[in-house]
């Protein structure tokens, strides 16, 4: 894939709802609200929920700070990933988040998972967290926060 297919990429299982708040998107309409999530980020999401075949979800209408969250947001840290269009929180539905964590440390160079570079795994998460960030995986290994 090149640059411009990346950087115009549209996902097949996601609205961008799903990636950015409904309170950005009214502001800035659907199609500049794609340029605060990364397209790694939007590759990413699609290549996972693929490869486990089941619904994925990132936002929802009374969730909406597992994706993009602005500057007003009081979810997280402040130099989040998230803050970046970086990262996103999500669950699979019937697959238990340590299992997809588990195989993202395992395989961390595979296609699906080939973009990311940062993974939360704490104790009793029942979400995954992953980001698509400038961290240097190749030279540096996946970046994990909680171990």
């Amino acid at each position: 894939m090149n640059f411009s297919e990346m950087n115009n990429y549209e996902s097949k299982y996601f609205t961008i709802y799903e990636f950015v708040p409904k309170k950005i998107i009214d502001r800035f309409g659907k199609e500049q609200s794609k340029r605060f999530i990364n397209p790694l980020v939007r590759i990413t999401a699609d290549r996972i929920r693929a490869r486990y075949s089941a619904p994925m979800t990132i936002n929802t209408p009374t969730k909406q700070a597992r994706g993009f969250r602005d500057c007003d947001s009081n979810v997280g840290a402040g130099m989040s990933q998230h803050r970046f269009g970086n990262a996103i929180d999500f669950n699979i539905k019937g697959v238990d988040c340590a299992k997809i964590r588990a195989d993202i440390i395992s395989d961390p160079d595979c296609w699906d998972f080939e973009f990311i570079t940062e993974l939360e795994d704490f104790k009793g998460m029942g979400w995954c967290h992953i980001a698509c960030s400038g961290w240097g995986k190749k030279k540096n290994g996946l970046l994990i926060y909680g171990r």
